[in-house]
């Protein structure tokens, strides 16, 4: 008998690898709950502490004496400085959100709000039309656009090996806080240069991390009811030049509160509220002094808890919908679209002494396994699906056990 082992380095919740491309919400492939935690970060530390410590380990006893398992993915806590580093981190967190949905039909996604927008990244890809379009409205701002276009220059290349081309953002090697400065000036170019933009295209350049990971986990049309649930939190008596208000709410650098962030989030929660209604909880809450009340915590903790629990067992004691064989098949299309084209045309190259050594070990009766390990998006399942390949084309009737 033969064992090969896939393993990322890291395993907290680990992000899908960094090739694959977000995919329709399919069947479930096993009894395991897959939850997405979506929040901005400062403003919402003592809620998702709450639900770290106090929900999801009782949903996971829960789901362990039904044989099932649970998981909570919040990538706040598990993104880490080599992927934020290659500017990846909004690509790994949207596929994270993909990964939920494919492998839990319902709950999938659960979303923290409360006055602060959040984080606005710039994509890690430009379209060839929209770079363009965007380098000929720099062009066109007058006083000054040589500076403006010098930075998208330097911050974005050209990628040939794309089909079609895009330009793509670079790795940072400036500090965290340099990094920071230099990407809120990108944020108000691109929000200016993509004005004329269709809104649908120009969402990428406008909206926060948070109202990317919501638009992708809870408003996509003809997602599966009670897949989502969202809690809206008010703080009232915020004081606007304390020093921790920017914890909790969006402040240019002039201190002043962000309108056009402030429009956004408002926007975002009547949109959420029409999507999913009956699965969107409110709070209030206030300034306690130094910090915001804790009083409305022990209600979010049951708010989140009851929903999640009451759809998790009616998906438990509903008919089984993935057999073995479902799931056998599952596995087996997934290794095909990592190695194949939707035309049938077989994609895979390079990683020959991968493969080679892998074929070797499959020719041995040894009894250690084999270990194919590395960080996450190097291309393991990839390497993985061919080998897979290889193997059945090499020797028939080879059994692949998933």
């Amino acid at each position: 008998m033969i064992f090969i082992l896939l393993l990322n380095y890291r395993d907290i919740v680990s992000p899908v690898e960094n090739s694959a491309k977000p995919e329709a919400p399919t069947t479930p492939t096993s009894r395991v709950f897959r939850v997405f935690v979506s929040s901005t970060f400062s403003d919402m530390k003592k809620e998702r502490e709450a639900l770290r410590r106090q929900v999801f380990p009782r949903l996971q006893a829960d789901l362990e004496q039904q044989g099932a398992r649970f998981q909570a993915v919040d990538l706040r806590w598990g993104i880490n400085e080599a992927a934020a580093q290659t500017q990846q981190t909004m690509k790994i967190c949207l596929q994270e959100v993909a990964r939920c949905q494919q492998v839990t039909v319902r709950p999938n996604f659960i979303a923290l709000l409360g006055d602060r927008y959040g984080w606005r990244p710039v994509p890690d890809e430009i379209p060839l039309a929209e770079y363009d379009h965007i380098l000929r409205a720099i062009r066109s701002i007058g006083r000054g656009w040589q500076r403006q276009q010098a930075l998208l220059e330097r911050w974005y290349q050209r990628d040939d090996n794309n089909v079609p081309p895009v330009y793509v953002l670079q790795p940072r090697t400036t500090s965290a806080n340099r990094w920071l400065r230099i990407e809120r000036q990108f944020c108000t170019l691109l929000r200016r240069a993509t004005r004329e933009l269709h809104p649908d295209r120009r969402f990428k350049y406008v909206a926060s991390s948070t109202e990317q990971e919501i638009a992708r986990g809870a408003l996509l049309p003809g997602s599966a009811v009670d897949h989502a649930f969202c809690f809206l939190r008010t703080i009232r008596g915020l004081p606007i030049n304390h020093r921790r208000t920017h914890e909790f709410v969006d402040l240019p650098s002039d201190g002043t509160p962000d309108l056009e962030a402030q429009q956004r989030l408002r926007r975002l929660k009547e949109k959420v509220a029409r999507r999913l209604p009956g699965n969107v909880f409110h709070y209030e809450t206030h300034w306690g002094g130094d910090e915001v009340a804790s009083s409305h915590v022990p209600r979010l903790v049951n708010d989140v808890y009851a929903p999640l629990s009451r759809v998790i067992l009616h998906e438990l004691e509903g008919p089984r919908q993935n057999n073995q064989l479902q799931e056998s098949e599952e596995h087996r299309r997934f290794g095909r679209r990592r190695i194949f084209l939707p035309d049938g045309t077989h994609a895979f190259i390079g990683r020959q002494a991968a493969l080679h050594r892998i074929a070797a070990y499959l020719d041995t009766d040894g009894p250690q396994a084999l270990v194919v390990h590395g960080e996450p998006g190097i291309g393991k399942t990839t390497v993985m699906a061919e080998a897979v390949h290889k193997a059945q084309q090499r020797t028939w009737g080879a059994v692949i056990v998933q």
